[in-house]
């Protein structure tokens, strides 16, 4: 049987959600066989073999500052050199640029790069200073911006299907855009922002939830007590799923008038899930 194997990195279940509804469709329409991995678990895994049984490969992440997630990164440098079809597909809560593109940068040159689409997904953004990023827990709301993507989905679906490559986004003017962000954010808006990260040890419950899903390690404990080295990606787990909202950004707590802050697309999300 045909193989896909589709690595995805998700920070708070949307890159997941997609991942798995494509995994599907494309199952559905072909006889591809398709394994997701997301890449916190691949240590568990003979990358190489995976990559050698696999006639497409795919990967998925968020966009951050119209740049890859710094796990994703070093994901895609220690892959290895071989000849094979790639497929990639991020992201986003507006616009990225070229987020589909920049993967270019980290994959291995002898990777043929010829599928890529960008999903615009509900706002997972909850940090108090963002309050210009208004963000929803409504599921009807959430399900319209479902719906649409699964649409988006079952295209992406068909171009790999039948053999068509498809780059979006990969004109000199979404690379214009894409840098407009990207420039900045890697110069100066993602150092600024990796120590950010405090607890509140007044609300803490010493759940040990923050521990066990940051995908970097940015979470330890210290006199029975839960700090941060600094080496944030930018995810948003601990913050978003803290239980007590004990997580504080830039030294500030959630407010409780924005609500529960946003836990995934869906209810049946667990983000403990990608770090099994």
């Amino acid at each position: 049987m045909n193989h896909i194997s589709l690595f995805y990195f998700s920070g708070t279940g949307n890159t997941w959600w997609v991942a798995n509804q494509l995994a599907k469709k494309l199952e559905e329409i072909s006889c591809y066989q398709v394994t997701t991995y997301s890449i916190e678990q691949c240590k568990k895994y003979d990358i190489r073999k995976i990559l050698e049984a696999s006639q497409i490969v795919l990967f998925g992440y968020p966009i951050y500052g119209s740049d890859i997630p710094e796990n994703m990164k070093k994901f895609l440098q220690t892959l290895p050199q071989m000849h094979i079809d790639v497929g990639v597909f991020c992201t986003q809560n507006v616009f990225s640029g070229d987020g589909g593109r920049v993967i270019k940068e980290f994959l291995p040159n002898s990777y043929k790069l010829r599928w890529s689409e960008h999903f615009k997904m509900p706002n997972n953004i909850c940090i108090t200073s963002a309050w210009f990023y208004p963000y929803t827990t409504n599921q009807k709301k959430i399900n319209k911006y479902l719906e649409k993507v699964k649409i988006k989905v079952n295209y992406l679906a068909g171009y790999l299907i039948a053999n068509e490559s498809k780059l979006k986004y990969f004109s000199m003017f979404s690379k214009f855009l894409g840098m407009l962000q990207r420039v900045p954010y890697r110069k100066v808006l993602l150092n600024a922002h990796r120590d950010k990260i405090r607890i509140d040890h007044s609300k803490c419950t010493k759940c040990n939830l923050c521990y066990e899903i940051c995908p970097v390690n940015n979470i330890y404990t210290e006199n029975d007590k839960y700090k941060a080295h600094g080496n944030c990606i930018l995810c948003m787990r601990c913050y978003n799923f803290c239980p007590v909202n004990a997580v504080l950004y830039n030294d500030k707590e959630h407010l409780e008038k924005r609500g529960t802050p946003y836990r995934g697309p869906v209810k049946e999300f667990n983000v403990k899930d990608l770090t099994k």
